[in-house]
């Protein structure tokens, strides 16, 4: 049966790919990010497989927004059964060079974010009356803190602690919430993160050093997991996480 899926940060990365598995799957999708004309990028490149999705652009760190992109959900694909929060930034930098701006930026988007968008998501669950999936894509950085990446591990631990919560505030109305940890995986991410061609490729080769698969994963490697919770054949998970990583906490040092 065809669900309605609304992806965050589904322009690039990880998002375009899960909106690919839905859309492939046969499901009626919206991808949001804050570009439109990212939006419209990603909407040519899957409209070239001949995958039909519409876009929503807006912050989800803005409350008017996100109720409108739900708005136009519910008008476009006809209901909301499934909501990937994948929106999410990163920034390297130690604690004491993060600045303020910084911090709130991240508590903004990977913190409010995921926390407006799943309110006001469960609340056209709840009305609807037919369940509903939440996935909230976290980090393994969330229990595993490295240096130059505590703000940032702290924002994706809140998301783990929203997903356990809302897990078993939401379950009377048969809404699942889970979330995925996605390791290092090659995004554009990394790019506006390190902000250096070379030490970006220093930097994974670093990290093929520390992942027992020895490489970093591609957002198509994740997108399948995200389409399986949200099936009936994980009807049975929530409030906990799927770590996808390549054995990378598993590792000698990891936490």
């Amino acid at each position: 049966m065809s669900r309605g899926v609304i992806v965050t940060g589904g322009s690039t990365g990880i998002g375009l790919e899960v909106a690919r598995r839905f859309a492939r799957s046969g499901d009626r999708v919206m991808i949001t990010a804050r570009s439109a004309d990212a939006l419209d990028t990603a909407r040519s490149a899957l409209a070239a497989e001949a995958l039909d999705v519409v876009t929503a652009s807006g912050s989800v760190a803005d409350l008017e927004d996100v109720r409108r992109v739900l708005y136009e959900a519910m008008e476009q694909l006809g209901s909301v059964d499934v909501v990937v929060n994948n929106a999410g930034i990163c920034y390297e930098a130690s604690v004491v060079d993060t600045d303020d701006q910084t911090w709130a930026a991240l508590l903004a988007t990977n913190v409010s974010g995921v926390f407006l968008m799943s309110r006001e998501a469960a609340k056209v669950m709840i009305e609807q009356g037919t369940g509903g999936v939440i996935i909230n894509t976290s980090s393994v950085n969330s229990t595993m803190v490295e240096p130059l990446y505590v703000p940032y591990s702290a924002t994706k631990a809140a998301v783990d602690a929203f997903t356990k919560g809302m897990a078993l505030e939401l379950a009377p109305y048969g809404i699942r919430v889970v979330g995925v940890r996605p390791g290092y995986i090659e995004t554009p991410m990394i790019g506006k993160v390190l902000q250096d061609p070379a030490g970006a490729d220093e930097w994974r080769e670093a990290v093929s050093g520390v992942v027992p698969l020895g490489r970093m994963a591609y957002p198509e490697e994740l997108a399948g997991t995200y389409l399986f919770l949200a099936s009936d054949d994980a009807s049975y998970i929530t409030g906990t996480n799927v770590v996808v990583d390549g054995g990378r906490v598993a590792s000698p040092g990891a936490m």
